[in-house]
Formats: structure tokens, C-alpha cells, sequence
């Protein structure tokens, strides 16, 4: 019975698919139960067996993140984001701790990458303006009136179609590279003698395209 459950009664058994699953379905409802520190206990078990379990790490960020230990959080979130590179909810919630930090640059482009995943994500446009926000004011920036302007407009795309998400996100893509060109922020490649890629980029004439694909190599 799901609602007895306690931690040390768990049987694992030998198909890790099958352990996996009835396991993230009991940690999931002693999420829903807030039981905060059941879930990361088990979330830890569960990783033990299934190392690359991008849900667990996910929901053991959750539970970091509603008991305010955001660098675990934080950290926890990233690995989801390791092992499920498309999972729009690890970037949305990654970026609400780091804005937690106001750790806005950060938060930025992991709103950003949720966006992108996901535009109807709830409150997506809001957190992502609010962060863009908070770093312009953090750099002390002048004559922002078109990148506030800006701003005020995305927060109207709460329903958002095809088309208004084709438009908000080059906004976005723009505001980001307002942002970054006005900074001293820099994109910095590691220095690898034998490369096991090569990724050669041709270019429209879109720096917000260029910078948008620079950053998602570097982080990749």
C-alpha cells in the first residue's frame, strides 16, 4: 500500500526498468505529500541502482529546492538536465533557483532554454522577464527604454500560437544579445588538442542566431 510506504520497507528488484518506474511513481507521491526529506532519501537510493535516472534527479531537486538548499538544488537539476537533455521542466525549475541566487546571467539562459522546449510553460514569460529585468538593473544599465518596452510586450503572450512564439523567441534572441554585447560577459571554449568534433557554422548575417548557437556549443 503506496500510503504505508516508508523507505527502509522498499523491495528492489532485479529488472532496474521495472524498479525504476514503480519507485519514481512513489516518490512522486511523497512529493505530492511534501514529504521532502522521503524523496531525497529515496531519490539517493534509486540513483544508487540507476545512475543515469534523469526523472529522480529531478524530483530531488524538487525537494532541495522546497526545503531552500538551493546549491543542491541547483546541482540536482543540472543532472536532470544531463540525462534529459529536453526536459523543460529541469531548465524552468533550474532557473527558478538560480533566480532564487540572483544568479540572473545563469537563470537567463536556463529560462531561455525551457522557453525554447516548452513556450507555454506556466509563467515562463513572466520569470524570464523578470530575470532579464534584474540583470539590466544589476549592470547599472542606460537608456533601456526599448529593451524595458521589450519586456512588457512578451508578458502579453500568455496564450501563445505558433506565430507569437516564432516572435517572442527572436525577441528573446535579441534582448540576449542587447544584453550580452553590453556586458563584459564572454563565451569561452575549452582548449582540447584532439577534438572528437568539428562543427563549422555558416552565418545569415544573424549575431543573435551566432550567439545563440555559441552558447548552446559551449554549455553542450
Amino acid at each position: 500500500d503506496i500510503a504505508h510506504l516508508h523507505t527502509s520497507d522498499l523491495a528492489w528488484k532485479q529488472d532496474e526498468l521495472q524498479t525504476t518506474e514503480i519507485v519514481l511513481k512513489k516518490i512522486t507521491y511523497l512529493a505530492a505529500k511534501e514529504q521532502w526529506q522521503d524523496v531525497i532519501q529515496l531519490c539517493k537510493r534509486l540513483q544508487k541502482e540507476n545512475p543515469s535516472s534523469g526523472e529522480s534527479y529531478q524530483l530531488l531537486g524538487d525537494a532541495y529546492y522546497n526545503l531552500g538548499n538551493l546549491v543542491e538544488a541547483i546541482n540536482a537539476y543540472k543532472n536532470a538536465i544531463r540525462f534529459q537533455p529536453n526536459a523543460a521542466w529541469s531548465y524552468y525549475n533550474l532557473g527558478r533557483a538560480l533566480s532564487q541566487q540572483k544568479t540572473w546571467p545563469d537563470a537567463i539562459i536556463a529560462f531561455q532554454h525551457a522557453f525554447n522546449l516548452s513556450p507555454s510553460l506556466p509563467n515562463i514569460h513572466r520569470n524570464l522577464i523578470h530575470a532579464l529585468e534584474q540583470q539590466a538593473i544589476a549592470e547599472n544599465k542606460i537608456g533601456l527604454g526599448a529593451f524595458y518596452c521589450n519586456l512588457r510586450k512578451l508578458n502579453e503572450h500568455q496564450n501563445t500560437n505558433l506565430e507569437q512564439a516564432k516572435s517572442t523567441l527572436e525577441t528573446l534572441d535579441k534582448i540576449s544579445l542587447e544584453n550580452f554585447l553590453t556586458s563584459n560577459s564572454y563565451i569561452q571554449f575549452p582548449d582540447v588538442e584532439n577534438p572528437k568534433i568539428s562543427i563549422i557554422l555558416i552565418l545569415f548575417n544573424r549575431a543573435e542566431l551566432t550567439l545563440k548557437c555559441l552558447q548552446s556549443i559551449a554549455q553542450n
